[in-house]
């Protein structure tokens, strides 16, 4: 298996799965916040334009306990294309991350994709990241509903849930758990694979886990 491209495998909770992306038909979305008052807000909180942020990959992450894998693929730039709509000057940023001090490309991996510019609504990003990721890695249906989790020492919250993917070309399928965040400037998520639906204690561990990462991959200009 090509290692370009390829996205997700074990953290803190399962067995080594790689997974490379693809193109298909559109799977079926997860319950997403869509209220109108959300999204009002949501601007709100937009324009006032606080300290701006990119996404930069750096070599060691979450306490020095993740480096990242130069192999891995750089960033796809037609995923800042499809989010133009939504964010101004968009750049793509892409990073693979494993445990540090791990020789092999198996072992507690996970990935951070995402654009930053000038994010118009956070909320309506945030989506459509999700939705783009759906399609393009097959995913087929969601294990574990999102849920709003805000990782300890954090006030910014992060949308996390479990889905199915598939593969094109054969009938194997992997569990993915991922955390998003978008605020003003950044928009990304992080994600793992997992054997078995995690439990809120476990989906909250992750969490924390990629709540370290934003910390670690959001810089500011």
């Amino acid at each position: 298996m090509n290692r370009l491209r390829c996205a997700v495998l074990a953290v803190v909770m399962g067995a080594v799965v790689v997974g490379c992306g693809g193109s298909g038909q559109a799977p079926p979305g997860p319950e997403r916040a869509t209220d109108d008052r959300e999204r009002a807000a949501d601007r709100e909180r937009a324009d006032e334009r606080p300290e701006r942020y990119r996404l930069a990959m750096p070599d060691r992450v979450v306490e020095k306990r993740y480096e990242r894998d130069h192999d891995a693929s750089p960033p796809d730039e037609t995923l800042a294309e499809v989010l133009a709509g939504q964010v101004q000057d968009a750049q793509a940023a892409f990073g693979v991350y494993r445990p540090a001090g791990s020789g092999d490309y198996g072992g507690g991996m996970i990935t951070v994709t995402g654009v930053h510019g000038v994010v118009l609504s956070p909320v309506t990003a945030r989506d459509e990241l999700l939705d783009v990721l759906d399609r393009r890695d097959l995913v087929r249906q969601v294990v574990v509903a999102p849920r709003t989790i805000t990782p300890p020492g954090s006030e910014e919250p992060l949308l996390c849930r479990v889905v199915e993917r598939g593969y094109e070309g054969d009938d194997h399928t992997s569990l993915n758990a991922s955390c998003t965040w978008a605020e003003a400037s950044t928009v990304a998520t992080v994600v793992t694979s997992v054997q078995t639906p995690p439990g809120t204690g476990e989906l909250d561990a992750f969490a924390a886990v990629a709540g370290a990462m934003r910390d670690d991959v959001r810089v500011g200009y």
